[in-house]
């Protein structure tokens, strides 16, 4: 029996590396397509992981784009720019028609996940694509500089939630002192800002105005979830009219959430803050026996909220210093 060439051996490692990257390719591109309609986040998943599954759009179309660039033989025979028209129009019509068909999954379909696509596909053409090599080094390094301008845009709100869960969690148990300027993205509502003029810990608080919705305020959704071995919930707010203002404090678990938000399954509480700082402390203990039919889940707090009830529109509140404490008035 003749030797093995040196030769020999390198195709048939070559041969064989093609063949497992080809089942790899393979076995991701039938599991991108799946979760484009099974699994996900839902109203429950946290940020992270809710910002993270959008990317995956880019990820599936820039995996799919690659594959079909280098093994479509008619698009292969095509110039450069004639293969970048042939696929942004294909992926266009393709995202399109798995968003109107993620609607029969009861999901909502979303052009901003088109555009994912469309970027995911950019981001192969520029970077993977064979026949990017047949354009000049000037246009090509322009067009790759561009993609990844965009693809940073995408992915810096995942980057800036990623940072502020860190910060959280190093904060915890300051739930919110709104010293930091990534901490409004806590809030169901992120469009409130902070606000320099007024603080009883640190230089900033949220403000809050209380505009004519029937109910007004802010809720606090995104927050380290495990209240055991505290015992007390604080929170200071500022009010700015000469007369008391009555606002809702509410505090519920992940249960109360999956199970109808029924307002005996809660803690609510009616205060009425005075002009000027108000300092709201609530034993955690109360909050476990708010629930008629059980107890709080203090391993599970989904979210808490401060509103008013039909506000005349003129007032405005400053929330500072929210945080859990072991005991009255400390933060230990």
């Amino acid at each position: 029996m003749g030797r093995i060439s040196n030769q020999d051996n390198m195709h048939m490692n070559n041969v064989t590396f093609r063949a497992v990257k080809g089942v790899c390719f393979t076995l991701i591109s039938i599991l991108c397509f799946i979760f484009l309609f099974i699994g996900g986040p839902n109203y429950y998943s946290g940020r992270v992981f809710t910002q993270a599954w959008s990317l995956g759009h880019i990820f599936a179309f820039c995996l799919w784009t690659y594959i079909l660039t280098v093994n479509w033989k008619y698009l292969a025979n095509e110039t450069y720019i004639k293969q970048c028209l042939i696929i942004f129009c294909l992926v266009f019509f393709v995202g399109s028609l798995i968003e109107i068909i993620q609607i029969k999954f009861n999901r909502t379909a979303c052009i901003a996940d088109v555009i994912r696509d469309l970027k995911g596909s950019a981001l192969s053409i520029a970077f993977l694509a064979p026949a990017r090599r047949t354009i000049s080094k000037a246009i090509l390094r322009f067009a790759q500089l561009s993609v990844v301008l965009i693809i940073i845009f995408e992915i810096y709100p995942l980057a800036i939630t990623i940072s502020d869960e860190v910060i959280s969690k190093l904060q915890f148990p300051l739930i919110a002192g709104f010293e930091t300027p990534f901490e409004t993205s806590r809030l169901s509502n992120s469009k409130l800002k902070r606000d320099g003029s007024v603080a009883i810990e640190g230089k900033y608080s949220l403000k809050v105005p209380l505009t004519k919705k029937k109910y007004s305020g802010v809720g606090f959704k995104y927050f380290p979830k495990n209240w055991k071995g505290y015992n007390y919930f604080h929170m200071s707010i500022y009010q700015t009219s000469a007369n008391n203002i009555n606002v809702t404090l509410k505090i519920y678990d992940l249960i109360h959430a999956k199970t109808g938000r029924n307002y005996n399954d809660r803690y609510s509480k009616n205060i009425e803050l005075k002009r000027g700082w108000n300092n709201i402390q609530v034993p955690l203990q109360e909050i476990v026996n708010a629930p008629i039919d059980r107890t709080m889940d203090l391993n599970h707090i989904h979210a808490f909220g401060v509103h008013a009830i039909d506000p005349s529109g003129k007032d405005v509140i400053y929330i500072d210093d929210v945080c859990l404490l072991k005991q009255s008035g400390t933060d230990e």
